[in-house]
């Protein structure tokens, strides 16, 4: 599994690094409780490029996907080119399986990353890419149903509390299931390209989705005292970077853009 770079907080089990090639992204991730504040310093890295070369060795990745596990656009093509057509369609078989044919916002399944008949010891990884390391796991996490703007939604925050409770799920019965825990998960932005999420928003309602379900601390959501307090913070999440900048939307010729020629906005779905 992933090495100590990368090794998760005794306390919390294991590590989100966030990464995104879009420097708005990054920024609006240090800006926020993330990058400021002393506590989340052993258990949120932040940097920025590509999601793969010169990234550090993760045991997961996150996939901010359609609910129909289609993985033909955006940086979900960037995973298929990488680790092949064979992800998207065991996911898809899963989706079909297990959740009647759709996965919606707000709900997040781990499939491993490769198919079982790999023997991820003979896989020959350059160095440059995860510091040489196999990827062990698939997060896939809707930040949309089908590609559409969400940007006035909550689709960050259910997206990426999705993730945090998948792998709580998954560490805790991993052992029964004979399964390697997740210490470290990579994400990039949560729908900041085609759901032109603004990159301050999605970070804020990523701080309050790890509120939520791992620090437990954003008690609007957890024990309200009344309906208020979570419309209050609702609308707040929603609104706040009205003023910044919002994720790029590009057009459906620039949905995969070889690495090479992207741009800082060409990255997150």
């Amino acid at each position: 599994m992933a090495d100590s770079k990368a090794e998760a907080s005794s306390d919390v089990g294991f590590k989100i690094i966030l990464r995104d090639y879009q420097r708005r992204m990054v920024q609006a991730w240090r800006d926020s409780k993330f990058g400021t504040e002393e506590k989340y310093k052993n258990l949120i890295e932040i940097s920025e490029g590509d999601i793969f070369e010169g990234a550090p060795s993760v045991d997961a990745i996150v996939s901010p996907a359609n609910s129909f596990g289609f993985m033909d656009g955006g940086i979900d093509m960037v995973y298929t080119v990488f680790f092949g057509w064979q992800m998207s369609e065991r996911l898809k078989e899963v989706i079909k399986s297990e959740h009647n044919g759709e996965l919606l916002v707000g709900n997040a399944i781990i499939i491993p990353a490769y198919s079982p008949d790999t023997d991820l010891e003979s896989l020959k990884i350059d160095s440059s890419i995860c510091e040489g390391k196999p990827i062990h796991y698939l997060i896939s996490a809707p930040t949309m149903r089908v590609p559409t703007d969400v940007s006035d939604t909550m689709n960050s925050y259910l997206a990426f509390r999705a993730v945090l409770l998948a792998v709580m799920s998954h560490n805790k019965s991993c052992s029964q299931k004979g399964a390697e825990p997740i210490r470290s998960v990579m994400c990039p932005g949560l729908g900041t390209a085609v759901g032109r999420m603004p990159f301050v928003r999605c970070a804020e309602q990523m701080v309050a989705a790890y509120e939520t379900v791992v620090s437990q601390s954003l008690v609007e959501f957890i024990s309200p005292q009344s309906l208020m307090e979570p419309v209050i913070r609702h609308r707040h999440l929603i609104t706040v970077g009205k003023d910044k900048a919002l994720g790029s939307k590009p057009s459906p010729g620039e949905m995969f853009v070889p690495k090479n020629n992207r741009t800082e906005d060409s990255e997150s779905d």
